[in-house]
């Protein structure tokens, strides 16, 4: 094993489909929305006797070529004077994280350094405690393009009684996935593995089949996989968690890719030593993604579980709903669909889901670097609010988001400074402070943020040079919030967009001048010039 009608703003989401027929799927990121995770966990998992996965702090490391692609299977060691504390292998868009509180024992913290390989090249440098949780490292030359690409794809499945519908729909899922994948023009080297569990009392704990590049008989082995036993709710996971990490050979060189599978939560009175978080931290270090899928009438606790799982190895949570389910806030139940997750997925098949995560993650070893479109709000004339009112509840939604998105949690104390709106040229100027105007009154009534006054912004941004300029570099960010006594900084610019304009909104921290997060709304034409 390798080391966004005529109603006020929506919600930023991309557009929810829902198939005709057929089992569907949510995706929800956690990593991207990281401390909304954290509040999740908070609530939920506690009462759910949910394991300490030990990552609150986190640092994020992309690690990238001279010409920005990401880089996979790159050494990241970190180290505590002497001592190295963590190797990291990047995955396949070049990324890694570095929880220090799963890592360090605060009474052995001494000086951490980083320390990336890449073939005959490498460079180090120190982490500070307190400095950017963000940290791009460029090394060596642009990459080449792969003439084939090994691609494992493991598959961790609850066999129980409870999950047969399930795995005959996942069954269709993966010779769907098989055969898509199989005829990419990028022909992959395709391997597949299967690791099915169940409980201590049914006729097997654990079965597997190795991973295989004879896709014919894989599928052949898969048709065998029947339901049977368990009952009792919780099953064995840890076990096959255990299985699928020191029982599988996993490639060593390309992308190494599971999806954990499972109606219920894992038993966690076994007195495991190898449990579902050091297995989710042993994946994190050696470069393994795991999506996990929640099925049918999962618990809470169950979700918990598979969340952690999902969010320590830089994976998305999938769950299967019912045709027409869309979130909690629109009648999700227990039984039908996991109701905790909130409003950050799309609804489609769960074979689109499992092909478009597979498909994305072999995009980013043989695709140039495509930007990232940020999501986005709409803001348009709803015919019974004036439109000050539609800009204030933009603005409650959009600071939501920065947010819930925010590389980092923002603690209650932090003080946030709100910087005016930048237009992008003269024209739009008295747009972009009416905006300002609006988003600043909005903030300080929602009560939950400490804004800092605005007496003396305008002589700060003259003499950082922000004010007629809009730029923001590291330096201008340091610069002006110390003279603000502000932690973050809301920037704004407003561009011209073809009927309306777009306003696009970003949280910076001081003290590193790093980008937390960002979002950006369309506006109607029509509203501006109300």
């Amino acid at each position: 094993m390798p080391p966004a009608s005529g109603t006020p703003p929506r919600e930023s989401a991309p557009p929810k489909r829902n198939a005709a027929s057929g089992l569907q799927a949510g995706v929800s990121d956690d990593n991207r929305q990281f401390p909304l995770f954290l509040e999740f966990l908070d609530k939920y998992a506690g009462p759910s006797g949910a394991l300490d996965s030990r990552i609150r702090e986190r640092i994020l490391f992309h690690v990238v070529d001279s010409a920005s692609n990401g880089l996979a299977n790159v050494q990241v060691n970190i180290l505590n004077g002497q001592d190295t504390l963590e190797t990291l292998v990047t995955l396949s868009d070049g990324s890694a994280t570095f929880y220090p509180l799963w890592a360090i024992p605060e009474d052995r913290i001494r000086s951490l350094r980083v320390e990336v390989k890449r073939g005959d090249d490498d460079t180090s440098f120190q982490l500070a405690a307190d400095g950017p949780r963000k940290i791009a490292v460029a090394i060596g030359p642009a990459r080449q393009r792969p003439s084939s690409l090994n691609v494992d794809l493991l598959f961790v499945l609850d066999a129980t009684g409870s999950m047969q519908t399930q795995i005959d729909q996942l069954k269709n899922a993966i010779s769907i996935l098989q055969m898509n994948l199989s005829s990419l023009p990028e022909s992959p080297r395709l391997r597949f593995g299967l690791v099915q569990y169940r409980d201590r009392k049914d006729d097997f704990l654990v079965s597997k089949i190795q991973f295989t590049e004879d896709a014919t008989a894989f599928s052949r082995e898969l048709s065998k996989v029947r339901a049977d036993g368990g009952g009792d709710q919780p099953e064995d996971l840890q076990s096959a968690l255990d299985t699928a990490f020191h029982g599988m050979t996993w490639n060593r060189d390309g992308i190494r890719l599971g999806f954990v599978i499972t109606d219920a939560p894992p038993h966690l009175d076994y007195a495991q030593e190898f449990t579902y978080v050091s297995a989710s931290h042993l994946a994190r270090r050696n470069g393994i993604k795991l999506h996990s899928v929640g099925c049918g009438s999962l618990p809470v606790a169950g979700e918990v579980v598979l969340r952690q799982i999902a969010q320590i190895t830089g994976g998305k949570y999938v769950f299967l709903t019912k045709p027409g389910e869309s979130g909690e806030s629109e009648g999700g139940a227990p039984g039908a669909v996991s109701h905790h997750t909130g409003s950050n997925w799309v609804s489609e098949r769960l074979e689109t889901a499992l092909l478009r995560l597979t498909r994305e993650e072999i995009g980013n070893q043989i695709a140039d670097p495509i930007s990232q479109n940020l999501d986005w709000f709409e803001a348009r004339p709803s015919g019974t609010l004036p439109s000050d009112s539609v800009f204030s509840e933009l603005f409650r939604l959009a600071f939501k988001e920065l947010r819930d998105f925010a590389s980092m949690p923002l603690p209650d104390t932090a003080r946030i400074a709100i910087l005016p709106t930048s237009p992008a040229d003269s024209s739009l100027a008295p747009q972009a402070a009416r905006l300002n105007q609006i988003l600043s009154i909005e903030l300080s009534r929602s009560g939950n943020v400490r804004l800092v006054e605005r007496g003396n912004l305008g002589d700060v941004l003259r003499e950082q040079a922000l004010q007629e300029s809009g730029a923001i570099d590291p330096n201008s960010v340091s610069g002006t919030g110390r003279l603000l006594g502000a932690d973050i900084l809301l920037a704004s610019g407003l561009h011209r967009r073809t009927g309306g304009s777009e306003l696009v909104l970003k949280l910076l921290r001081t003290s590193t001048g790093e980008l937390l997060s960002a979002t950006r709304a369309k506006i109607d034409k029509s509203l501006l010039d109300d």
